[in-house]
C-alpha cells in the first residue's frame, strides 16, 4: 500500500509537530474529523490520502496525524504513507466511539519513547526554558499517571496535559500535599520530560492546578501562589437561590427545597413523583426517586427498585435521611427514545486571554436508574451524534442553539455570582417533552467539576487548559520574566 522512500508523510510530520502552532491546529482539525465521521455515520474510507484530507477539509498532515491515532484501532500501518498513497479503512463507529473512551492516545503528538531515567537523568530532567505550572492532586491520582506512563499505557487526560505543555512553553510539575516544604518554599515534583518520567525540586510555582486536597491545605498553598481553582463551598440549595434571586435563567430552574420533615416528602410525593438528592456533591450517588403508587411508594434508589408502605418510607426517612442536609424536587423525566435516563453537561473551562470555552455532550444511564452520570455507571457521547438518534431535525437544531446560548453565556455569568475567580462551569441540563415541544431543565449548576476530560472532548480541552495556564503566566508577568533570563 505504501512506499518506503524517503519524503514520507511520518517524516513531514516529525518536522511539523516541533512547530507550536501547527500542534495547536491540529488539536481543533483531528476534533473536527472526529465530528465529521460521526455525524455523517461514514462507515467506510477509501481514496488517495489528499482526496481523503480535502474531504474532510484538512491538510495532508493533520490528515495523516489522525491516521496515526487510529492505526492500532483499524490495524493497518500508516507509517509510510505519502500524498498520493491510498487509503482503505473500513470503521465501525459504534466499536470505533468504545475503543476511543477505553484506549485514548496521543502518542502520535510527541516523538518520544517513554521510559524511566536514572537518578542523573532526573535531576537533569527540568527544562529551564519552560515556565513550571504546579498540579497538586491525591497520591492516588499522581501514582497513577507516573504507573501509567512508565508501562507506556495510552494516554488519559493529565497524561496528555503534561506532553502538550512543553509546545505551549510550560512544564507540568505534579506533586501531593506531602510533597510540599512549605517552610522552605519548595516542592519536590514529578514531570515528564523528552518522554523520560523525572524528578524535580523547585519553588513552589508561581501558578498550581489544585484539585483533591484538604481545606486548610488549600487555604495554605492559597497565601502563597496563585491557585486555578477555588471551590465555591457552598449548596446546591444556595446556588439555586442565587439563580432564582437574579432571575435571568429563572425558566430552566428545578423548584428546590430543603427537606425539613417526612411531611415534606410525602406532601409532595402524594402529587408528583420527587427526586430526593445530597445538597452538597455527592455525583448522584446520593439520589432517589420516591412515587405515590395505590397501595404505597415505589422508591428507586441506583438500579434497585422497591415498593415500600408508609410506615416503611418513614424508616426508610429516619435512617437515611432525617438530620442530614438533602433537597426535594420534582422528578424531571428527561430519557432517550430507548427509555435511558440522560443528561446534558455543558462542560465550560477558561483558556485562551482567560476567556471561557465550552463543548456539550451526553450522560446516558442505564434504564433501570435514574441518574445518567459516568460516576453512576454511565457512558458519555457526543451531543450531535445523540441529538441526531433522538429529535426530528427542527428541534435537534433549536436545542444546539439554545445549548449554544447558554454556554456563550451562562458560564460568565455564573462566575461573576461569586467573589473568587472561577475555572470551569458545568451545567447539567435535562429535556422533557410534551405536545410535540422540548425543555430545558437545569438539574444542577456547578464549578471545580470532575471528568478531567472523556474523550468525546478531551482533546479541545487539553488546548483550553494550557491556553489558559500560559494566560496566567503572561498575566503574572512570568513569560516576560522568562524572556530576560
Amino acid at each position: 500500500m505504501a512506499s518506503t522512500k524517503k519524503n514520507t508523510l511520518r517524516d513531514i510530520w516529525n518536522t511539523k509537530i516541533r512547530d507550536t502552532d501547527f500542534v495547536h491546529s491540529f488539536f481543533v482539525h483531528e476534533k473536527t474529523i472526529y465530528q465529521k465521521l460521526f455525524s455523517q455515520k461514514t462507515q467506510k474510507m477509501s481514496g488517495r490520502l489528499s482526496e481523503l484530507a480535502e474531504s474532510f477539509g484538512v491538510s495532508n498532515e493533520v490528515f495523516f496525524g489522525f491516521l496515526l491515532g487510529i492505526q492500532s484501532f483499524v490495524k493497518q500501518d500508516f507509517e509510510n504513507l505519502r500524498h498520493r498513497d491510498r487509503v482503505n479503512i473500513d470503521i465501525d463507529l459504534h466499536e470505533l466511539h468504545e475503543y476511543l473512551n477505553q484506549n485514548p492516545s496521543y502518542a502520535h503528538l510527541l516523538e518520544f519513547e517513554v521510559r524511566s531515567s536514572t537518578d542523573k537523568e532526573q535531576e537533569e530532567a527540568l527544562d529551564m526554558s519552560l515556565i513550571p505550572i504546579g498540579m497538586v492532586r491525591s497520591k492516588w491520582r499522581v501514582d497513577s499517571i507516573v504507573n501509567n506512563i512508565q508501562a507506556n499505557y495510552g494516554a488519559d487526560y493529565y497524561q496528555t496535559l503534561m506532553y502538550a505543555a512543553p509546545h505551549f512553553g510550560l512544564q507540568i510539575v505534579l506533586f501531593t500535599y506531602d510533597d510540599i516544604d512549605f517552610e522552605g518554599n519548595k516542592v519536590s515534583g514529578t514531570i515528564v520530560h523528552n518522554g523520560k518520567v523525572g524528578k524535580c525540586v523547585i519553588d513552589i510555582p508561581s501558578v498550581v492546578d489544585c484539585k483533591a486536597i484538604r481545606k486548610d491545605a488549600l487555604k495554605k498553598l492559597d497565601s502563597l501562589t496563585y491557585l486555578t481553582r477555588h471551590s465555591l463551598l457552598t449548596s446546591k440549595q444556595k446556588i439555586y437561590e442565587l439563580l432564582l434571586e437574579d432571575g435571568r435563567f429563572s425558566d430552566i430552574l428545578i423548584p428546590t427545597k430543603i427537606i425539613e420533615s417526612f411531611d415534606d416528602i410525602i406532601a409532595a410525593a402524594d402529587t408528583e413523583a420527587v427526586v430526593i438528592k445530597a445538597a452538597r456533591g455527592g455525583k448522584g450517588k446520593s439520589v432517589r426517586s420516591i412515587s405515590r403508587v395505590h397501595d404505597g411508594y415505589n422508591l428507586i434508589e441506583g438500579q434497585s427498585h422497591s415498593r415500600l408502605t408508609y410506615a416503611e418510607l418513614l424508616e426508610y426517612f429516619d435512617k437515611n435521611i432525617k438530620g442530614k442536609n438533602f433537597v426535594l424536587q420534582p422528578f424531571i423525566d428527561s430519557t432517550s427514545i430507548n427509555g435511558e435516563p440522560f443528561d446534558i453537561r455543558i462542560s465550560a473551562r477558561r483558556g485562551e486571554g482567560g476567556k471561557f470555552s465550552f463543548t456539550p455532550y451526553v450522560r446516558i444511564g442505564n434504564p433501570k436508574g435514574i441518574i445518567s452520570n459516568l460516576a453512576g455507571g454511565g457512558y458519555s457521547l457526543q451531543a450531535d451524534v445523540f441529538l441526531r438518534k433522538n429529535f426530528d431535525s427542527d428541534t435537534q437544531n433549536e436545542i444546539k442553539q439554545q445549548l449554544n446560548l447558554l454556554g456563550e453565556e451562562f458560564p460568565e455569568y455564573f462566575a461573576s455570582l461569586f467573589d473568587t475567580e472561577i475555572f470551569d462551569v458545568g451545567l447539567d441540563l435535562g429535556i422533557t417533552q410534551k405536545n410535540g415541544r422540548f425543555k430545558l431543565w437545569l438539574f444542577e449548576a456547578d464549578t471545580d467539576i470532575g471528568g478531567d476530560g472523556t474523550l468525546v472532548h478531551g482533546l479541545e480541552q487539553t488546548v483550553t487548559h494550557c491556553q489558559y495556564y500560559r494566560h496566567l503566566a503572561n498575566k503574572l508577568g512570568l513569560i516576560k520574566q522568562k524572556q530576560t533570563t
